[in-house]
């Protein structure tokens, strides 16, 4: 029997979305177990990009996977991300084409966290389980007054797909959103039905509701466990490894 290389997921690996992936810095190690994840692309979110990544740029290269880079200097007390890097981030991994997609920062902890807390933003869901969500990931299991007004204060225009991932808004168009401004790559056949302005509007209001006592609920009502999602697929991506 062939010898399979082992499937060891990259330092706090995590679920985002169906089709996005977070984790820090993957290393060879870490190869076999993105080779399963049939990943289109990575973004690279790390300070000097070439001195630290360059086993994986070959690894993708060899792979015919893209990479954005965004240059972001590393520090344990200031944010050096910028509304405009996440800005970037988020356009790329809601082209359908790039996904799926790997999102990493140098330790996978705060800044990744940032951009995740940005997209769930955009997504409405109840900042009680996005701060939950950025806390599972940090050393100290706390997030700062800073990184929480860096979310609060992100509302800089996204450009959307014309069709949607399912995960944002039950892929269902709008045409306005309670905080962000946004535009489509495609003008819409026509305007966009009354049940999206519904649903978003549903969202605002549990955004403004004080719902702490349930930090795991999402605006369409369902409860998610992110961790049980997370082993479920490292599960499965480990028995497909033994065919």
């Amino acid at each position: 029997m062939a010898h399979k290389a082992a499937l060891i997921p990259p330092f706090r690996f995590g679920i985002v979305e169906d089709g996005v992936y977070r984790s820090a810095c993957p290393v060879p190690r870490n190869f076999p177990f993105l080779e399963r994840l049939h990943l289109r692309s990575i973004i690279m979110i790390l300070p000097d990009v070439e001195g630290h990544t360059k086993e994986l740029k070959a690894f993708a290269e060899q792979r015919g996977i893209d990479f954005l880079q965004l240059e972001v200097e590393r520090s344990l007390d200031t944010i050096t991300l910028t509304h405009a890097d996440v800005v970037l981030a988020c356009n790329y991994l809601l082209e359908p084409k790039n996904r799926p997609t790997l999102i990493h920062c140098f330790d996978g902890a705060n800044t990744t966290g940032l951009v995740v807390m940005c997209l769930r933003r955009l997504q409405l869901y109840d900042p009680s389980f996005s701060t939950a969500e950025f806390c599972r990931f940090t050393r100290d299991g706390q997030i700062s007054s800073d990184e929480l007004r860096f979310v609060d204060t992100f509302r800089h225009e996204i450009c959307l797909p014309n069709t949607l991932p399912s995960w944002l808004w039950e892929g269902v168009r709008t045409d306005k959103h309670p905080f962000l401004m946004f535009k489509y790559t495609e003008v819409p056949d026509e305007n966009p039905a009354s049940s999206s302005r519904n649903f978003l509007a549903a969202g605002e209001a549990n955004l403004r509701a004080d719902n702490h006592a349930e930090p795991a609920g999402r605006p369409d009502g369902h409860r998610v466990s992110s961790t049980a999602h997370m082993s479920a697929t490292i599960q499965a991506l480990s028995l497909a490894g033994m065919d």
